[in-house]
Protein backbone atom coordinates (compact mmCIF):
# COMPACT_ATOMS: atom_id res chain seq x y z
CA UNK A 1 0.00 0.00 0.00
CA UNK A 2 2.92 2.35 0.64
CA UNK A 3 4.37 1.45 -2.79
CA UNK A 4 0.59 2.55 -4.41
CA UNK A 5 0.62 5.91 -2.39
CA UNK A 6 3.86 6.97 -3.15
CA UNK A 7 2.61 6.38 -7.12
CA UNK A 8 5.17 3.20 -7.24
CA UNK A 9 4.25 -0.30 -8.58
CA UNK A 10 4.55 -3.35 -6.29
CA UNK A 11 7.53 -4.52 -7.24
CA UNK A 12 9.70 -1.29 -7.05
CA UNK A 13 11.34 -2.89 -3.48
CA UNK A 14 11.99 -6.61 -3.01
CA UNK A 15 11.72 -8.30 -0.13
CA UNK A 16 15.70 -8.67 -0.39
CA UNK A 17 16.04 -4.87 0.30
CA UNK A 18 13.24 -4.29 2.77
CA UNK A 19 15.13 -6.99 4.94
CA UNK A 20 18.58 -5.29 4.51
CA UNK A 21 17.25 -1.84 5.63
CA UNK A 22 15.28 -3.39 8.46
CA UNK A 23 18.45 -4.83 9.89
CA UNK A 24 20.41 -1.49 9.00
CA UNK A 25 17.67 0.51 10.95
CA UNK A 26 17.39 -2.40 13.93
CA UNK A 27 20.61 -0.50 15.14
CA UNK A 28 19.03 2.22 16.00
CA UNK A 29 16.07 1.29 17.21
CA UNK A 30 17.18 2.05 20.82
CA UNK A 31 17.77 5.50 20.41
CA UNK A 32 14.75 6.50 18.52
CA UNK A 33 12.85 4.96 21.13
CA UNK A 34 14.87 6.81 24.21
CA UNK A 35 14.36 10.45 21.75
CA UNK A 36 10.50 9.06 21.59
CA UNK A 37 10.17 9.02 25.50
CA UNK A 38 12.34 11.95 26.06
CA UNK A 39 9.48 13.76 23.56
CA UNK A 40 6.68 12.18 25.31
CA UNK A 41 8.09 13.58 28.68
CA UNK A 42 8.75 17.28 27.80
CA UNK A 43 6.27 18.07 25.00
CA UNK A 44 3.86 19.13 27.68
CA UNK A 45 6.16 20.68 30.15
CA UNK A 46 7.26 23.07 26.28
CA UNK A 47 3.61 23.34 25.69
CA UNK A 48 2.75 24.78 28.58
CA UNK A 49 5.63 26.85 28.90
CA UNK A 50 4.76 28.65 25.54
CA UNK A 51 0.79 28.86 26.47
CA UNK A 52 2.47 30.68 29.61
CA UNK A 53 4.48 32.90 27.78
CA UNK A 54 1.91 33.76 25.80
CA UNK A 55 -0.02 34.94 28.26
CA UNK A 56 2.34 36.92 29.97
CA UNK A 57 3.03 39.17 27.19
CA UNK A 58 -0.93 39.71 26.42
CA UNK A 59 -0.66 40.25 29.61
CA UNK A 60 1.68 42.93 29.08
CA UNK A 61 -0.84 45.09 27.10
CA UNK A 62 -1.19 47.42 30.40
CA UNK A 63 -3.30 47.22 33.63
CA UNK A 64 -7.14 46.64 33.34
CA UNK A 65 -6.35 43.35 30.49
CA UNK A 66 -7.41 39.87 31.36
CA UNK A 67 -6.24 36.42 29.43
CA UNK A 68 -7.82 33.32 29.98
CA UNK A 69 -6.96 29.99 29.17
CA UNK A 70 -10.18 27.59 28.29
CA UNK A 71 -9.83 24.25 27.28
CA UNK A 72 -11.18 23.11 24.01
CA UNK A 73 -11.14 19.64 23.56
CA UNK A 74 -9.47 16.24 24.90
CA UNK A 75 -5.90 16.78 25.56
CA UNK A 76 -5.60 13.25 23.90
CA UNK A 77 -6.54 14.13 20.69
CA UNK A 78 -4.06 17.02 20.54
CA UNK A 79 -1.36 18.97 22.79
CA UNK A 80 -2.84 22.17 21.11
CA UNK A 81 -6.08 21.60 23.04
CA UNK A 82 -6.46 25.00 24.76
CA UNK A 83 -7.62 28.70 23.06
CA UNK A 84 -5.94 31.92 24.80
CA UNK A 85 -8.94 34.16 24.97
CA UNK A 86 -7.59 38.05 25.96
CA UNK A 87 -9.35 41.43 26.30
CA UNK A 88 -8.21 44.66 26.55
CA UNK A 89 -9.47 47.07 28.64
CA UNK A 90 -11.52 44.06 30.22
CA UNK A 91 -11.20 45.66 34.20
CA UNK A 92 -11.23 48.79 34.40
CA UNK A 93 -10.04 50.54 37.65
CA UNK A 94 -12.42 53.46 38.01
Amino acid sequence: RALARLGLPPDAVSDDEVAVCWEQCQTRLGEMRRVSALRAVLAPVIESLLLLDRCCFLLEDGPGSAVALLPLFDPGVSPRSVAIVAMHGALSFS
